[in-house]
């Protein structure tokens, strides 16, 4: 039962960082999240949470203000 919420179940969103040599050597350099983040959105094709809820909404899945309550900080 959804309990009158409207909605019955739940849909995961995902980031997932790709890894690849260059990501494991910014790692072990001690580079921050920021500057791997950027490389793997740049190079290895990220998704971040935010992209991955967009796209629930523009397929109707979801709502931008469901989207909001998990997606906000980007």
């Amino acid at each position: 039962l959804c309990n009158n919420t409207g909605y019955k179940g739940r849909i995961s969103i995902h980031e997932i960082l790709p890894v690849d040599k260059e990501v494991r050597r910014m790692i072990a350099d001690g580079k921050n999240a920021d500057e791997i983040k950027e490389y793997a959105l740049k190079n290895l094709g990220m998704k971040t949470l935010k992209r991955s809820a967009l796209e629930l909404v523009e397929e109707g899945v979801t709502t931008v203000e469901e989207m909001a309550k998990v997606a906000y900080y980007e």
